[in-house]
C-alpha cells in the first residue's frame, strides 16, 4: 500500500501487516503482525516521529515505540485511543515539520503535535492522500494537489481544470520549487506556477491489451476486456484501440473518439486488418457489434439492426473474434447468436 524509509530500512505497509526490508543487506529483516492477538490487519501507511512508529490501518492507528526491540511482537503495538475517530479507516500517513499527519475515512486530514490530535485546515474530499518530499507536504484528493511549505502555507495548487483531462494522482515539489504531478491522463506534468509542460513516453494512452494485429508498418491493438467468459459481463472500459505507425502511437478512446464514449458496451475483444489495406481495420465489439475504421477514422458500426449479425435476446451484439481467410473474406465469431 505504501513504503516508509527510516535509516537504512524500508517499511512496507501491506494488507496483512508491516514488512521491514534491510536496504544495505537487500533482505527482509522482519514482519510485524500488529492486529489484535497478532492477527493480520490492512496497513495503509507507516510513519515515525522521535518516539513512536505509527501504522495507519483500516481500524485506527497503531503505535509502537521506536526504541522497542520487540516490535515483532503484536503486544508492542497498541491502538491510539486519543484519535478523533479511534476506529476509523486511516488510509494515508506521513511525518512533516515535526508532526504526524494522517487522513481518516478517505477525506479528513488530522495532525498530531505535543498537545495531541487536531484537525488540519484542508477541504474535505474523497481519495485524499499525503506525500512529503524535501520541505513540502503535498495533499492530493480526487480533483487537486496542494503543496505546503514548512510554515504550512499553501505554495502550490493545481486541479483538474488547470490543464486538459487533468487527473492528478501524486505530486512532489523539487529543490527548484517546481511541482511535478503524476497525472493519470497526461503522464508527468511539470508545473512552474501555472506554466504546464507534459512529459511522457510515446505509447498507448491505456494499458489494456487483449488482441493485436500487424501488417506492413502498422500495428493495431484492442484494449479488451470482459470480466467473465461465462457471465458475458462487459467491463465498460472505454479504452478503445491503439495504432502504431511511423514510430508513433495514436489512441482512440473515450477522450477523443465519441464512439467509445457513447456506446453502451464499448469493450473491444479482437482486431483485424484488411489484408489489402493496413489502414482499414475491423474491431470486435463485446456488445457493440462490428466496428469499422479507415485512415484512423470511424466508418460504420454493424449490429443486429443493420446487418446479418445476430444480437442477444436482450439486445446487444456480441463479437468475440475476427479473422480473414485466404480469399480476404472476414469471418466473425458472433457470440450468443
Amino acid at each position: 500500500n505504501d513504503i516508509y524509509f527510516k535509516d537504512h530500512f524500508a517499511y512496507l505497509a501491506c494488507g496483512f501487516g508491516i514488512v521491514i526490508v534491510d536496504l544495505d543487506k537487500q533482505e527482509i529483516k522482519d514482519t510485524y503482525y500488529i492486529g489484535p492477538n497478532g492477527a493480520s490487519i490492512n496497513v495503509n501507511g507507516v510513519a515515525a516521529d522521535d518516539s513512536s512508529f505509527y501504522a495507519a490501518t483500516d481500524s485506527g492507528i497503531y503505535k509502537g515505540s521506536v526504541n522497542d526491540p520487540l516490535l515483532y511482537i503484536y503486544s508492542s503495538w497498541s491502538p491510539d485511543s486519543t484519535l478523533p475517530y479511534a476506529k476509523g479507516k486511516y488510509n494515508s500517513i506521513c511525518f512533516f515539520n515535526h508532526k504526524i499527519f494522517t487522513v481518516v475515512n478517505d477525506s479528513l486530514v488530522v495532525q498530531h503535535t505535543d498537545t495531541g490530535w487536531s484537525y488540519f485546515n484542508f477541504p474535505h474530499a474523497s481519495l485524499t492522500r499525503l506525500m512529503t518530499y524535501g520541505n513540502y507536504l503535498v495533499i492530493r484528493n480526487s480533483y487537486s494537489v496542494t503543496a505546503y511549505d514548512l510554515n504550512e502555507n499553501q505554495v502550490y495548487y493545481s486541479d483538474q481544470g488547470r490543464y486538459p483531462n487533468g487527473q492528478p494522482i501524486e505530486a512532489i515539489v523539487d529543490a527548484n520549487n517546481v511541482m511535478y504531478i503524476a497525472d493519470g491522463n497526461n503522464g508527468l506534468v511539470r508545473d512552474q506556477q501555472g506554466n504546464y509542460e507534459f512529459i511522457y513516453p510515446n505509447g498507448p494512452a491505456n494499458t489494456g491489451c487483449v488482441a493485436m494485429a500487424a501488417l506492413n508498418d502498422d500495428i493495431w491493438v484492442a484494449s479488451g476486456a470482459i470480466t467473465s467468459y461465462t457471465a458475458f459481463n462487459p467491463s465498460i472500459l472505454r479504452e478503445g484501440i491503439y495504432h502504431y505507425t511511423d514510430n508513433n502511437w495514436n489512441s482512440f478512446d473515450k477522450r477523443n473518439a465519441p464512439l467509445f464514449d457513447t456506446l453502451r458496451f464499448p469493450d473491444v475483444m479482437d482486431i483485424r486488418l484488411d489484408p489489402a489495406d493496413s489502414k482499414h481495420v475491423y474491431v470486435a465489439g463485446w456488445g457493440g457489434g462490428l466496428l469499422e475504421f479507415r485512415d484512423n477514422a470511424f466508418i460504420k458500426r454493424y449490429n443486429a439492426s443493420n446487418s446479418s449479425l445476430i444480437g442477444a435476446d436482450w439486445g446487444p451484439t456480441f463479437i468475440g473474434g475476427l479473422n480473414f481467410d485466404q480469399s480476404n473474406n472476414l469471418w466473425i465469431l458472433n457470440t450468443l447468436s
